[in-house]
């Protein structure tokens, strides 16, 4: 819940800058630089750790496993590197995985507190029941009974996946593909390597901040520039 509103808040963030600069281009015809810290972005996906911390309960490692669902993890299937992974959400869903599985009916009446204490014994009996099978038919079967499932894909499945070459998801690289970017935009793409530290100092500091080549020199006798 914490982790949702945070989302939304920061969701909420991004959309204010962006409609901050559209105003702006309306009324003034220019462009405007929105600037997002990239830790800012990412700290919704750390807030119950966060608020966790500043109680002074420490949170400790959780692996695949969750503090809402039970069972909830990744298991490995038939081939040299396959995998599925699947959630239970509630008590309906377990039940209907206890009638996949047959070793796991005697657990079936477990709410899930109850799942929580025996998840060790729950994995060992999914794992089993996994490793025989390929990865794709065994979600295919959870996902009819209605459990939240899918097969781990690798890069290749990736590679070859309708759904993301349908949305432009790849980009064209050499005899290859990288993925794409989240926005389309005038400029295109340039594939290099990444600039070295301070590499860049002096373009911002001549055409973004129209600062001479004289205060650029000052600014680097003083130290300011490191």
């Amino acid at each position: 819940m914490i982790r949702e509103h945070a989302r939304k808040w920061w969701l909420g963030l991004g959309a204010l800058a962006v409609l901050a600069a559209l105003w702006h281009r309306r009324r003034t015809g220019g462009v405007a630089r929105v600037d997002f810290s990239m830790l800012e972005a990412m700290l919704w996906t750390m807030a119950e750790p966060l608020l966790a911390e500043q109680l002074g309960t420490r949170p400790q490692p959780v692996g695949n496993r969750s503090n809402q669902y039970a069972p909830h993890g990744a298991y490995r299937c038939a081939g040299g590197d396959a995998w599925i992974s699947l959630a239970v959400t509630d008590d309906e869903e377990w039940r209907r995985l206890c009638t996949i599985i047959p070793a796991l009916l005697p657990l079936a009446p477990l709410g899930f507190a109850q799942r929580c204490e025996q998840r060790q014994t729950i994995d060992d009996t999914l794992a089993a029941w996994t490793l025989p099978q390929a990865a794709a038919a065994a979600a295919q079967e959870l996902l009819h009974a209605g459990i939240p499932a899918a097969a781990l894909a690798t890069s290749r499945d990736l590679v070859g996946c309708h759904h993301l070459s349908e949305r432009g998801f790849w980009d064209a690289h050499d005899d290859g593909v990288l993925p794409g970017l989240p926005w389309r935009a005038s400029f295109g793409r340039i594939s290099s390597a990444a600039p070295e530290l301070g590499a860049d100092t002096d373009t911002v500091l001549r055409d973004l901040l129209d600062i001479s080549p004289d205060g650029i020199a000052a600014l680097r006798q003083s130290g300011a520039l490191g």
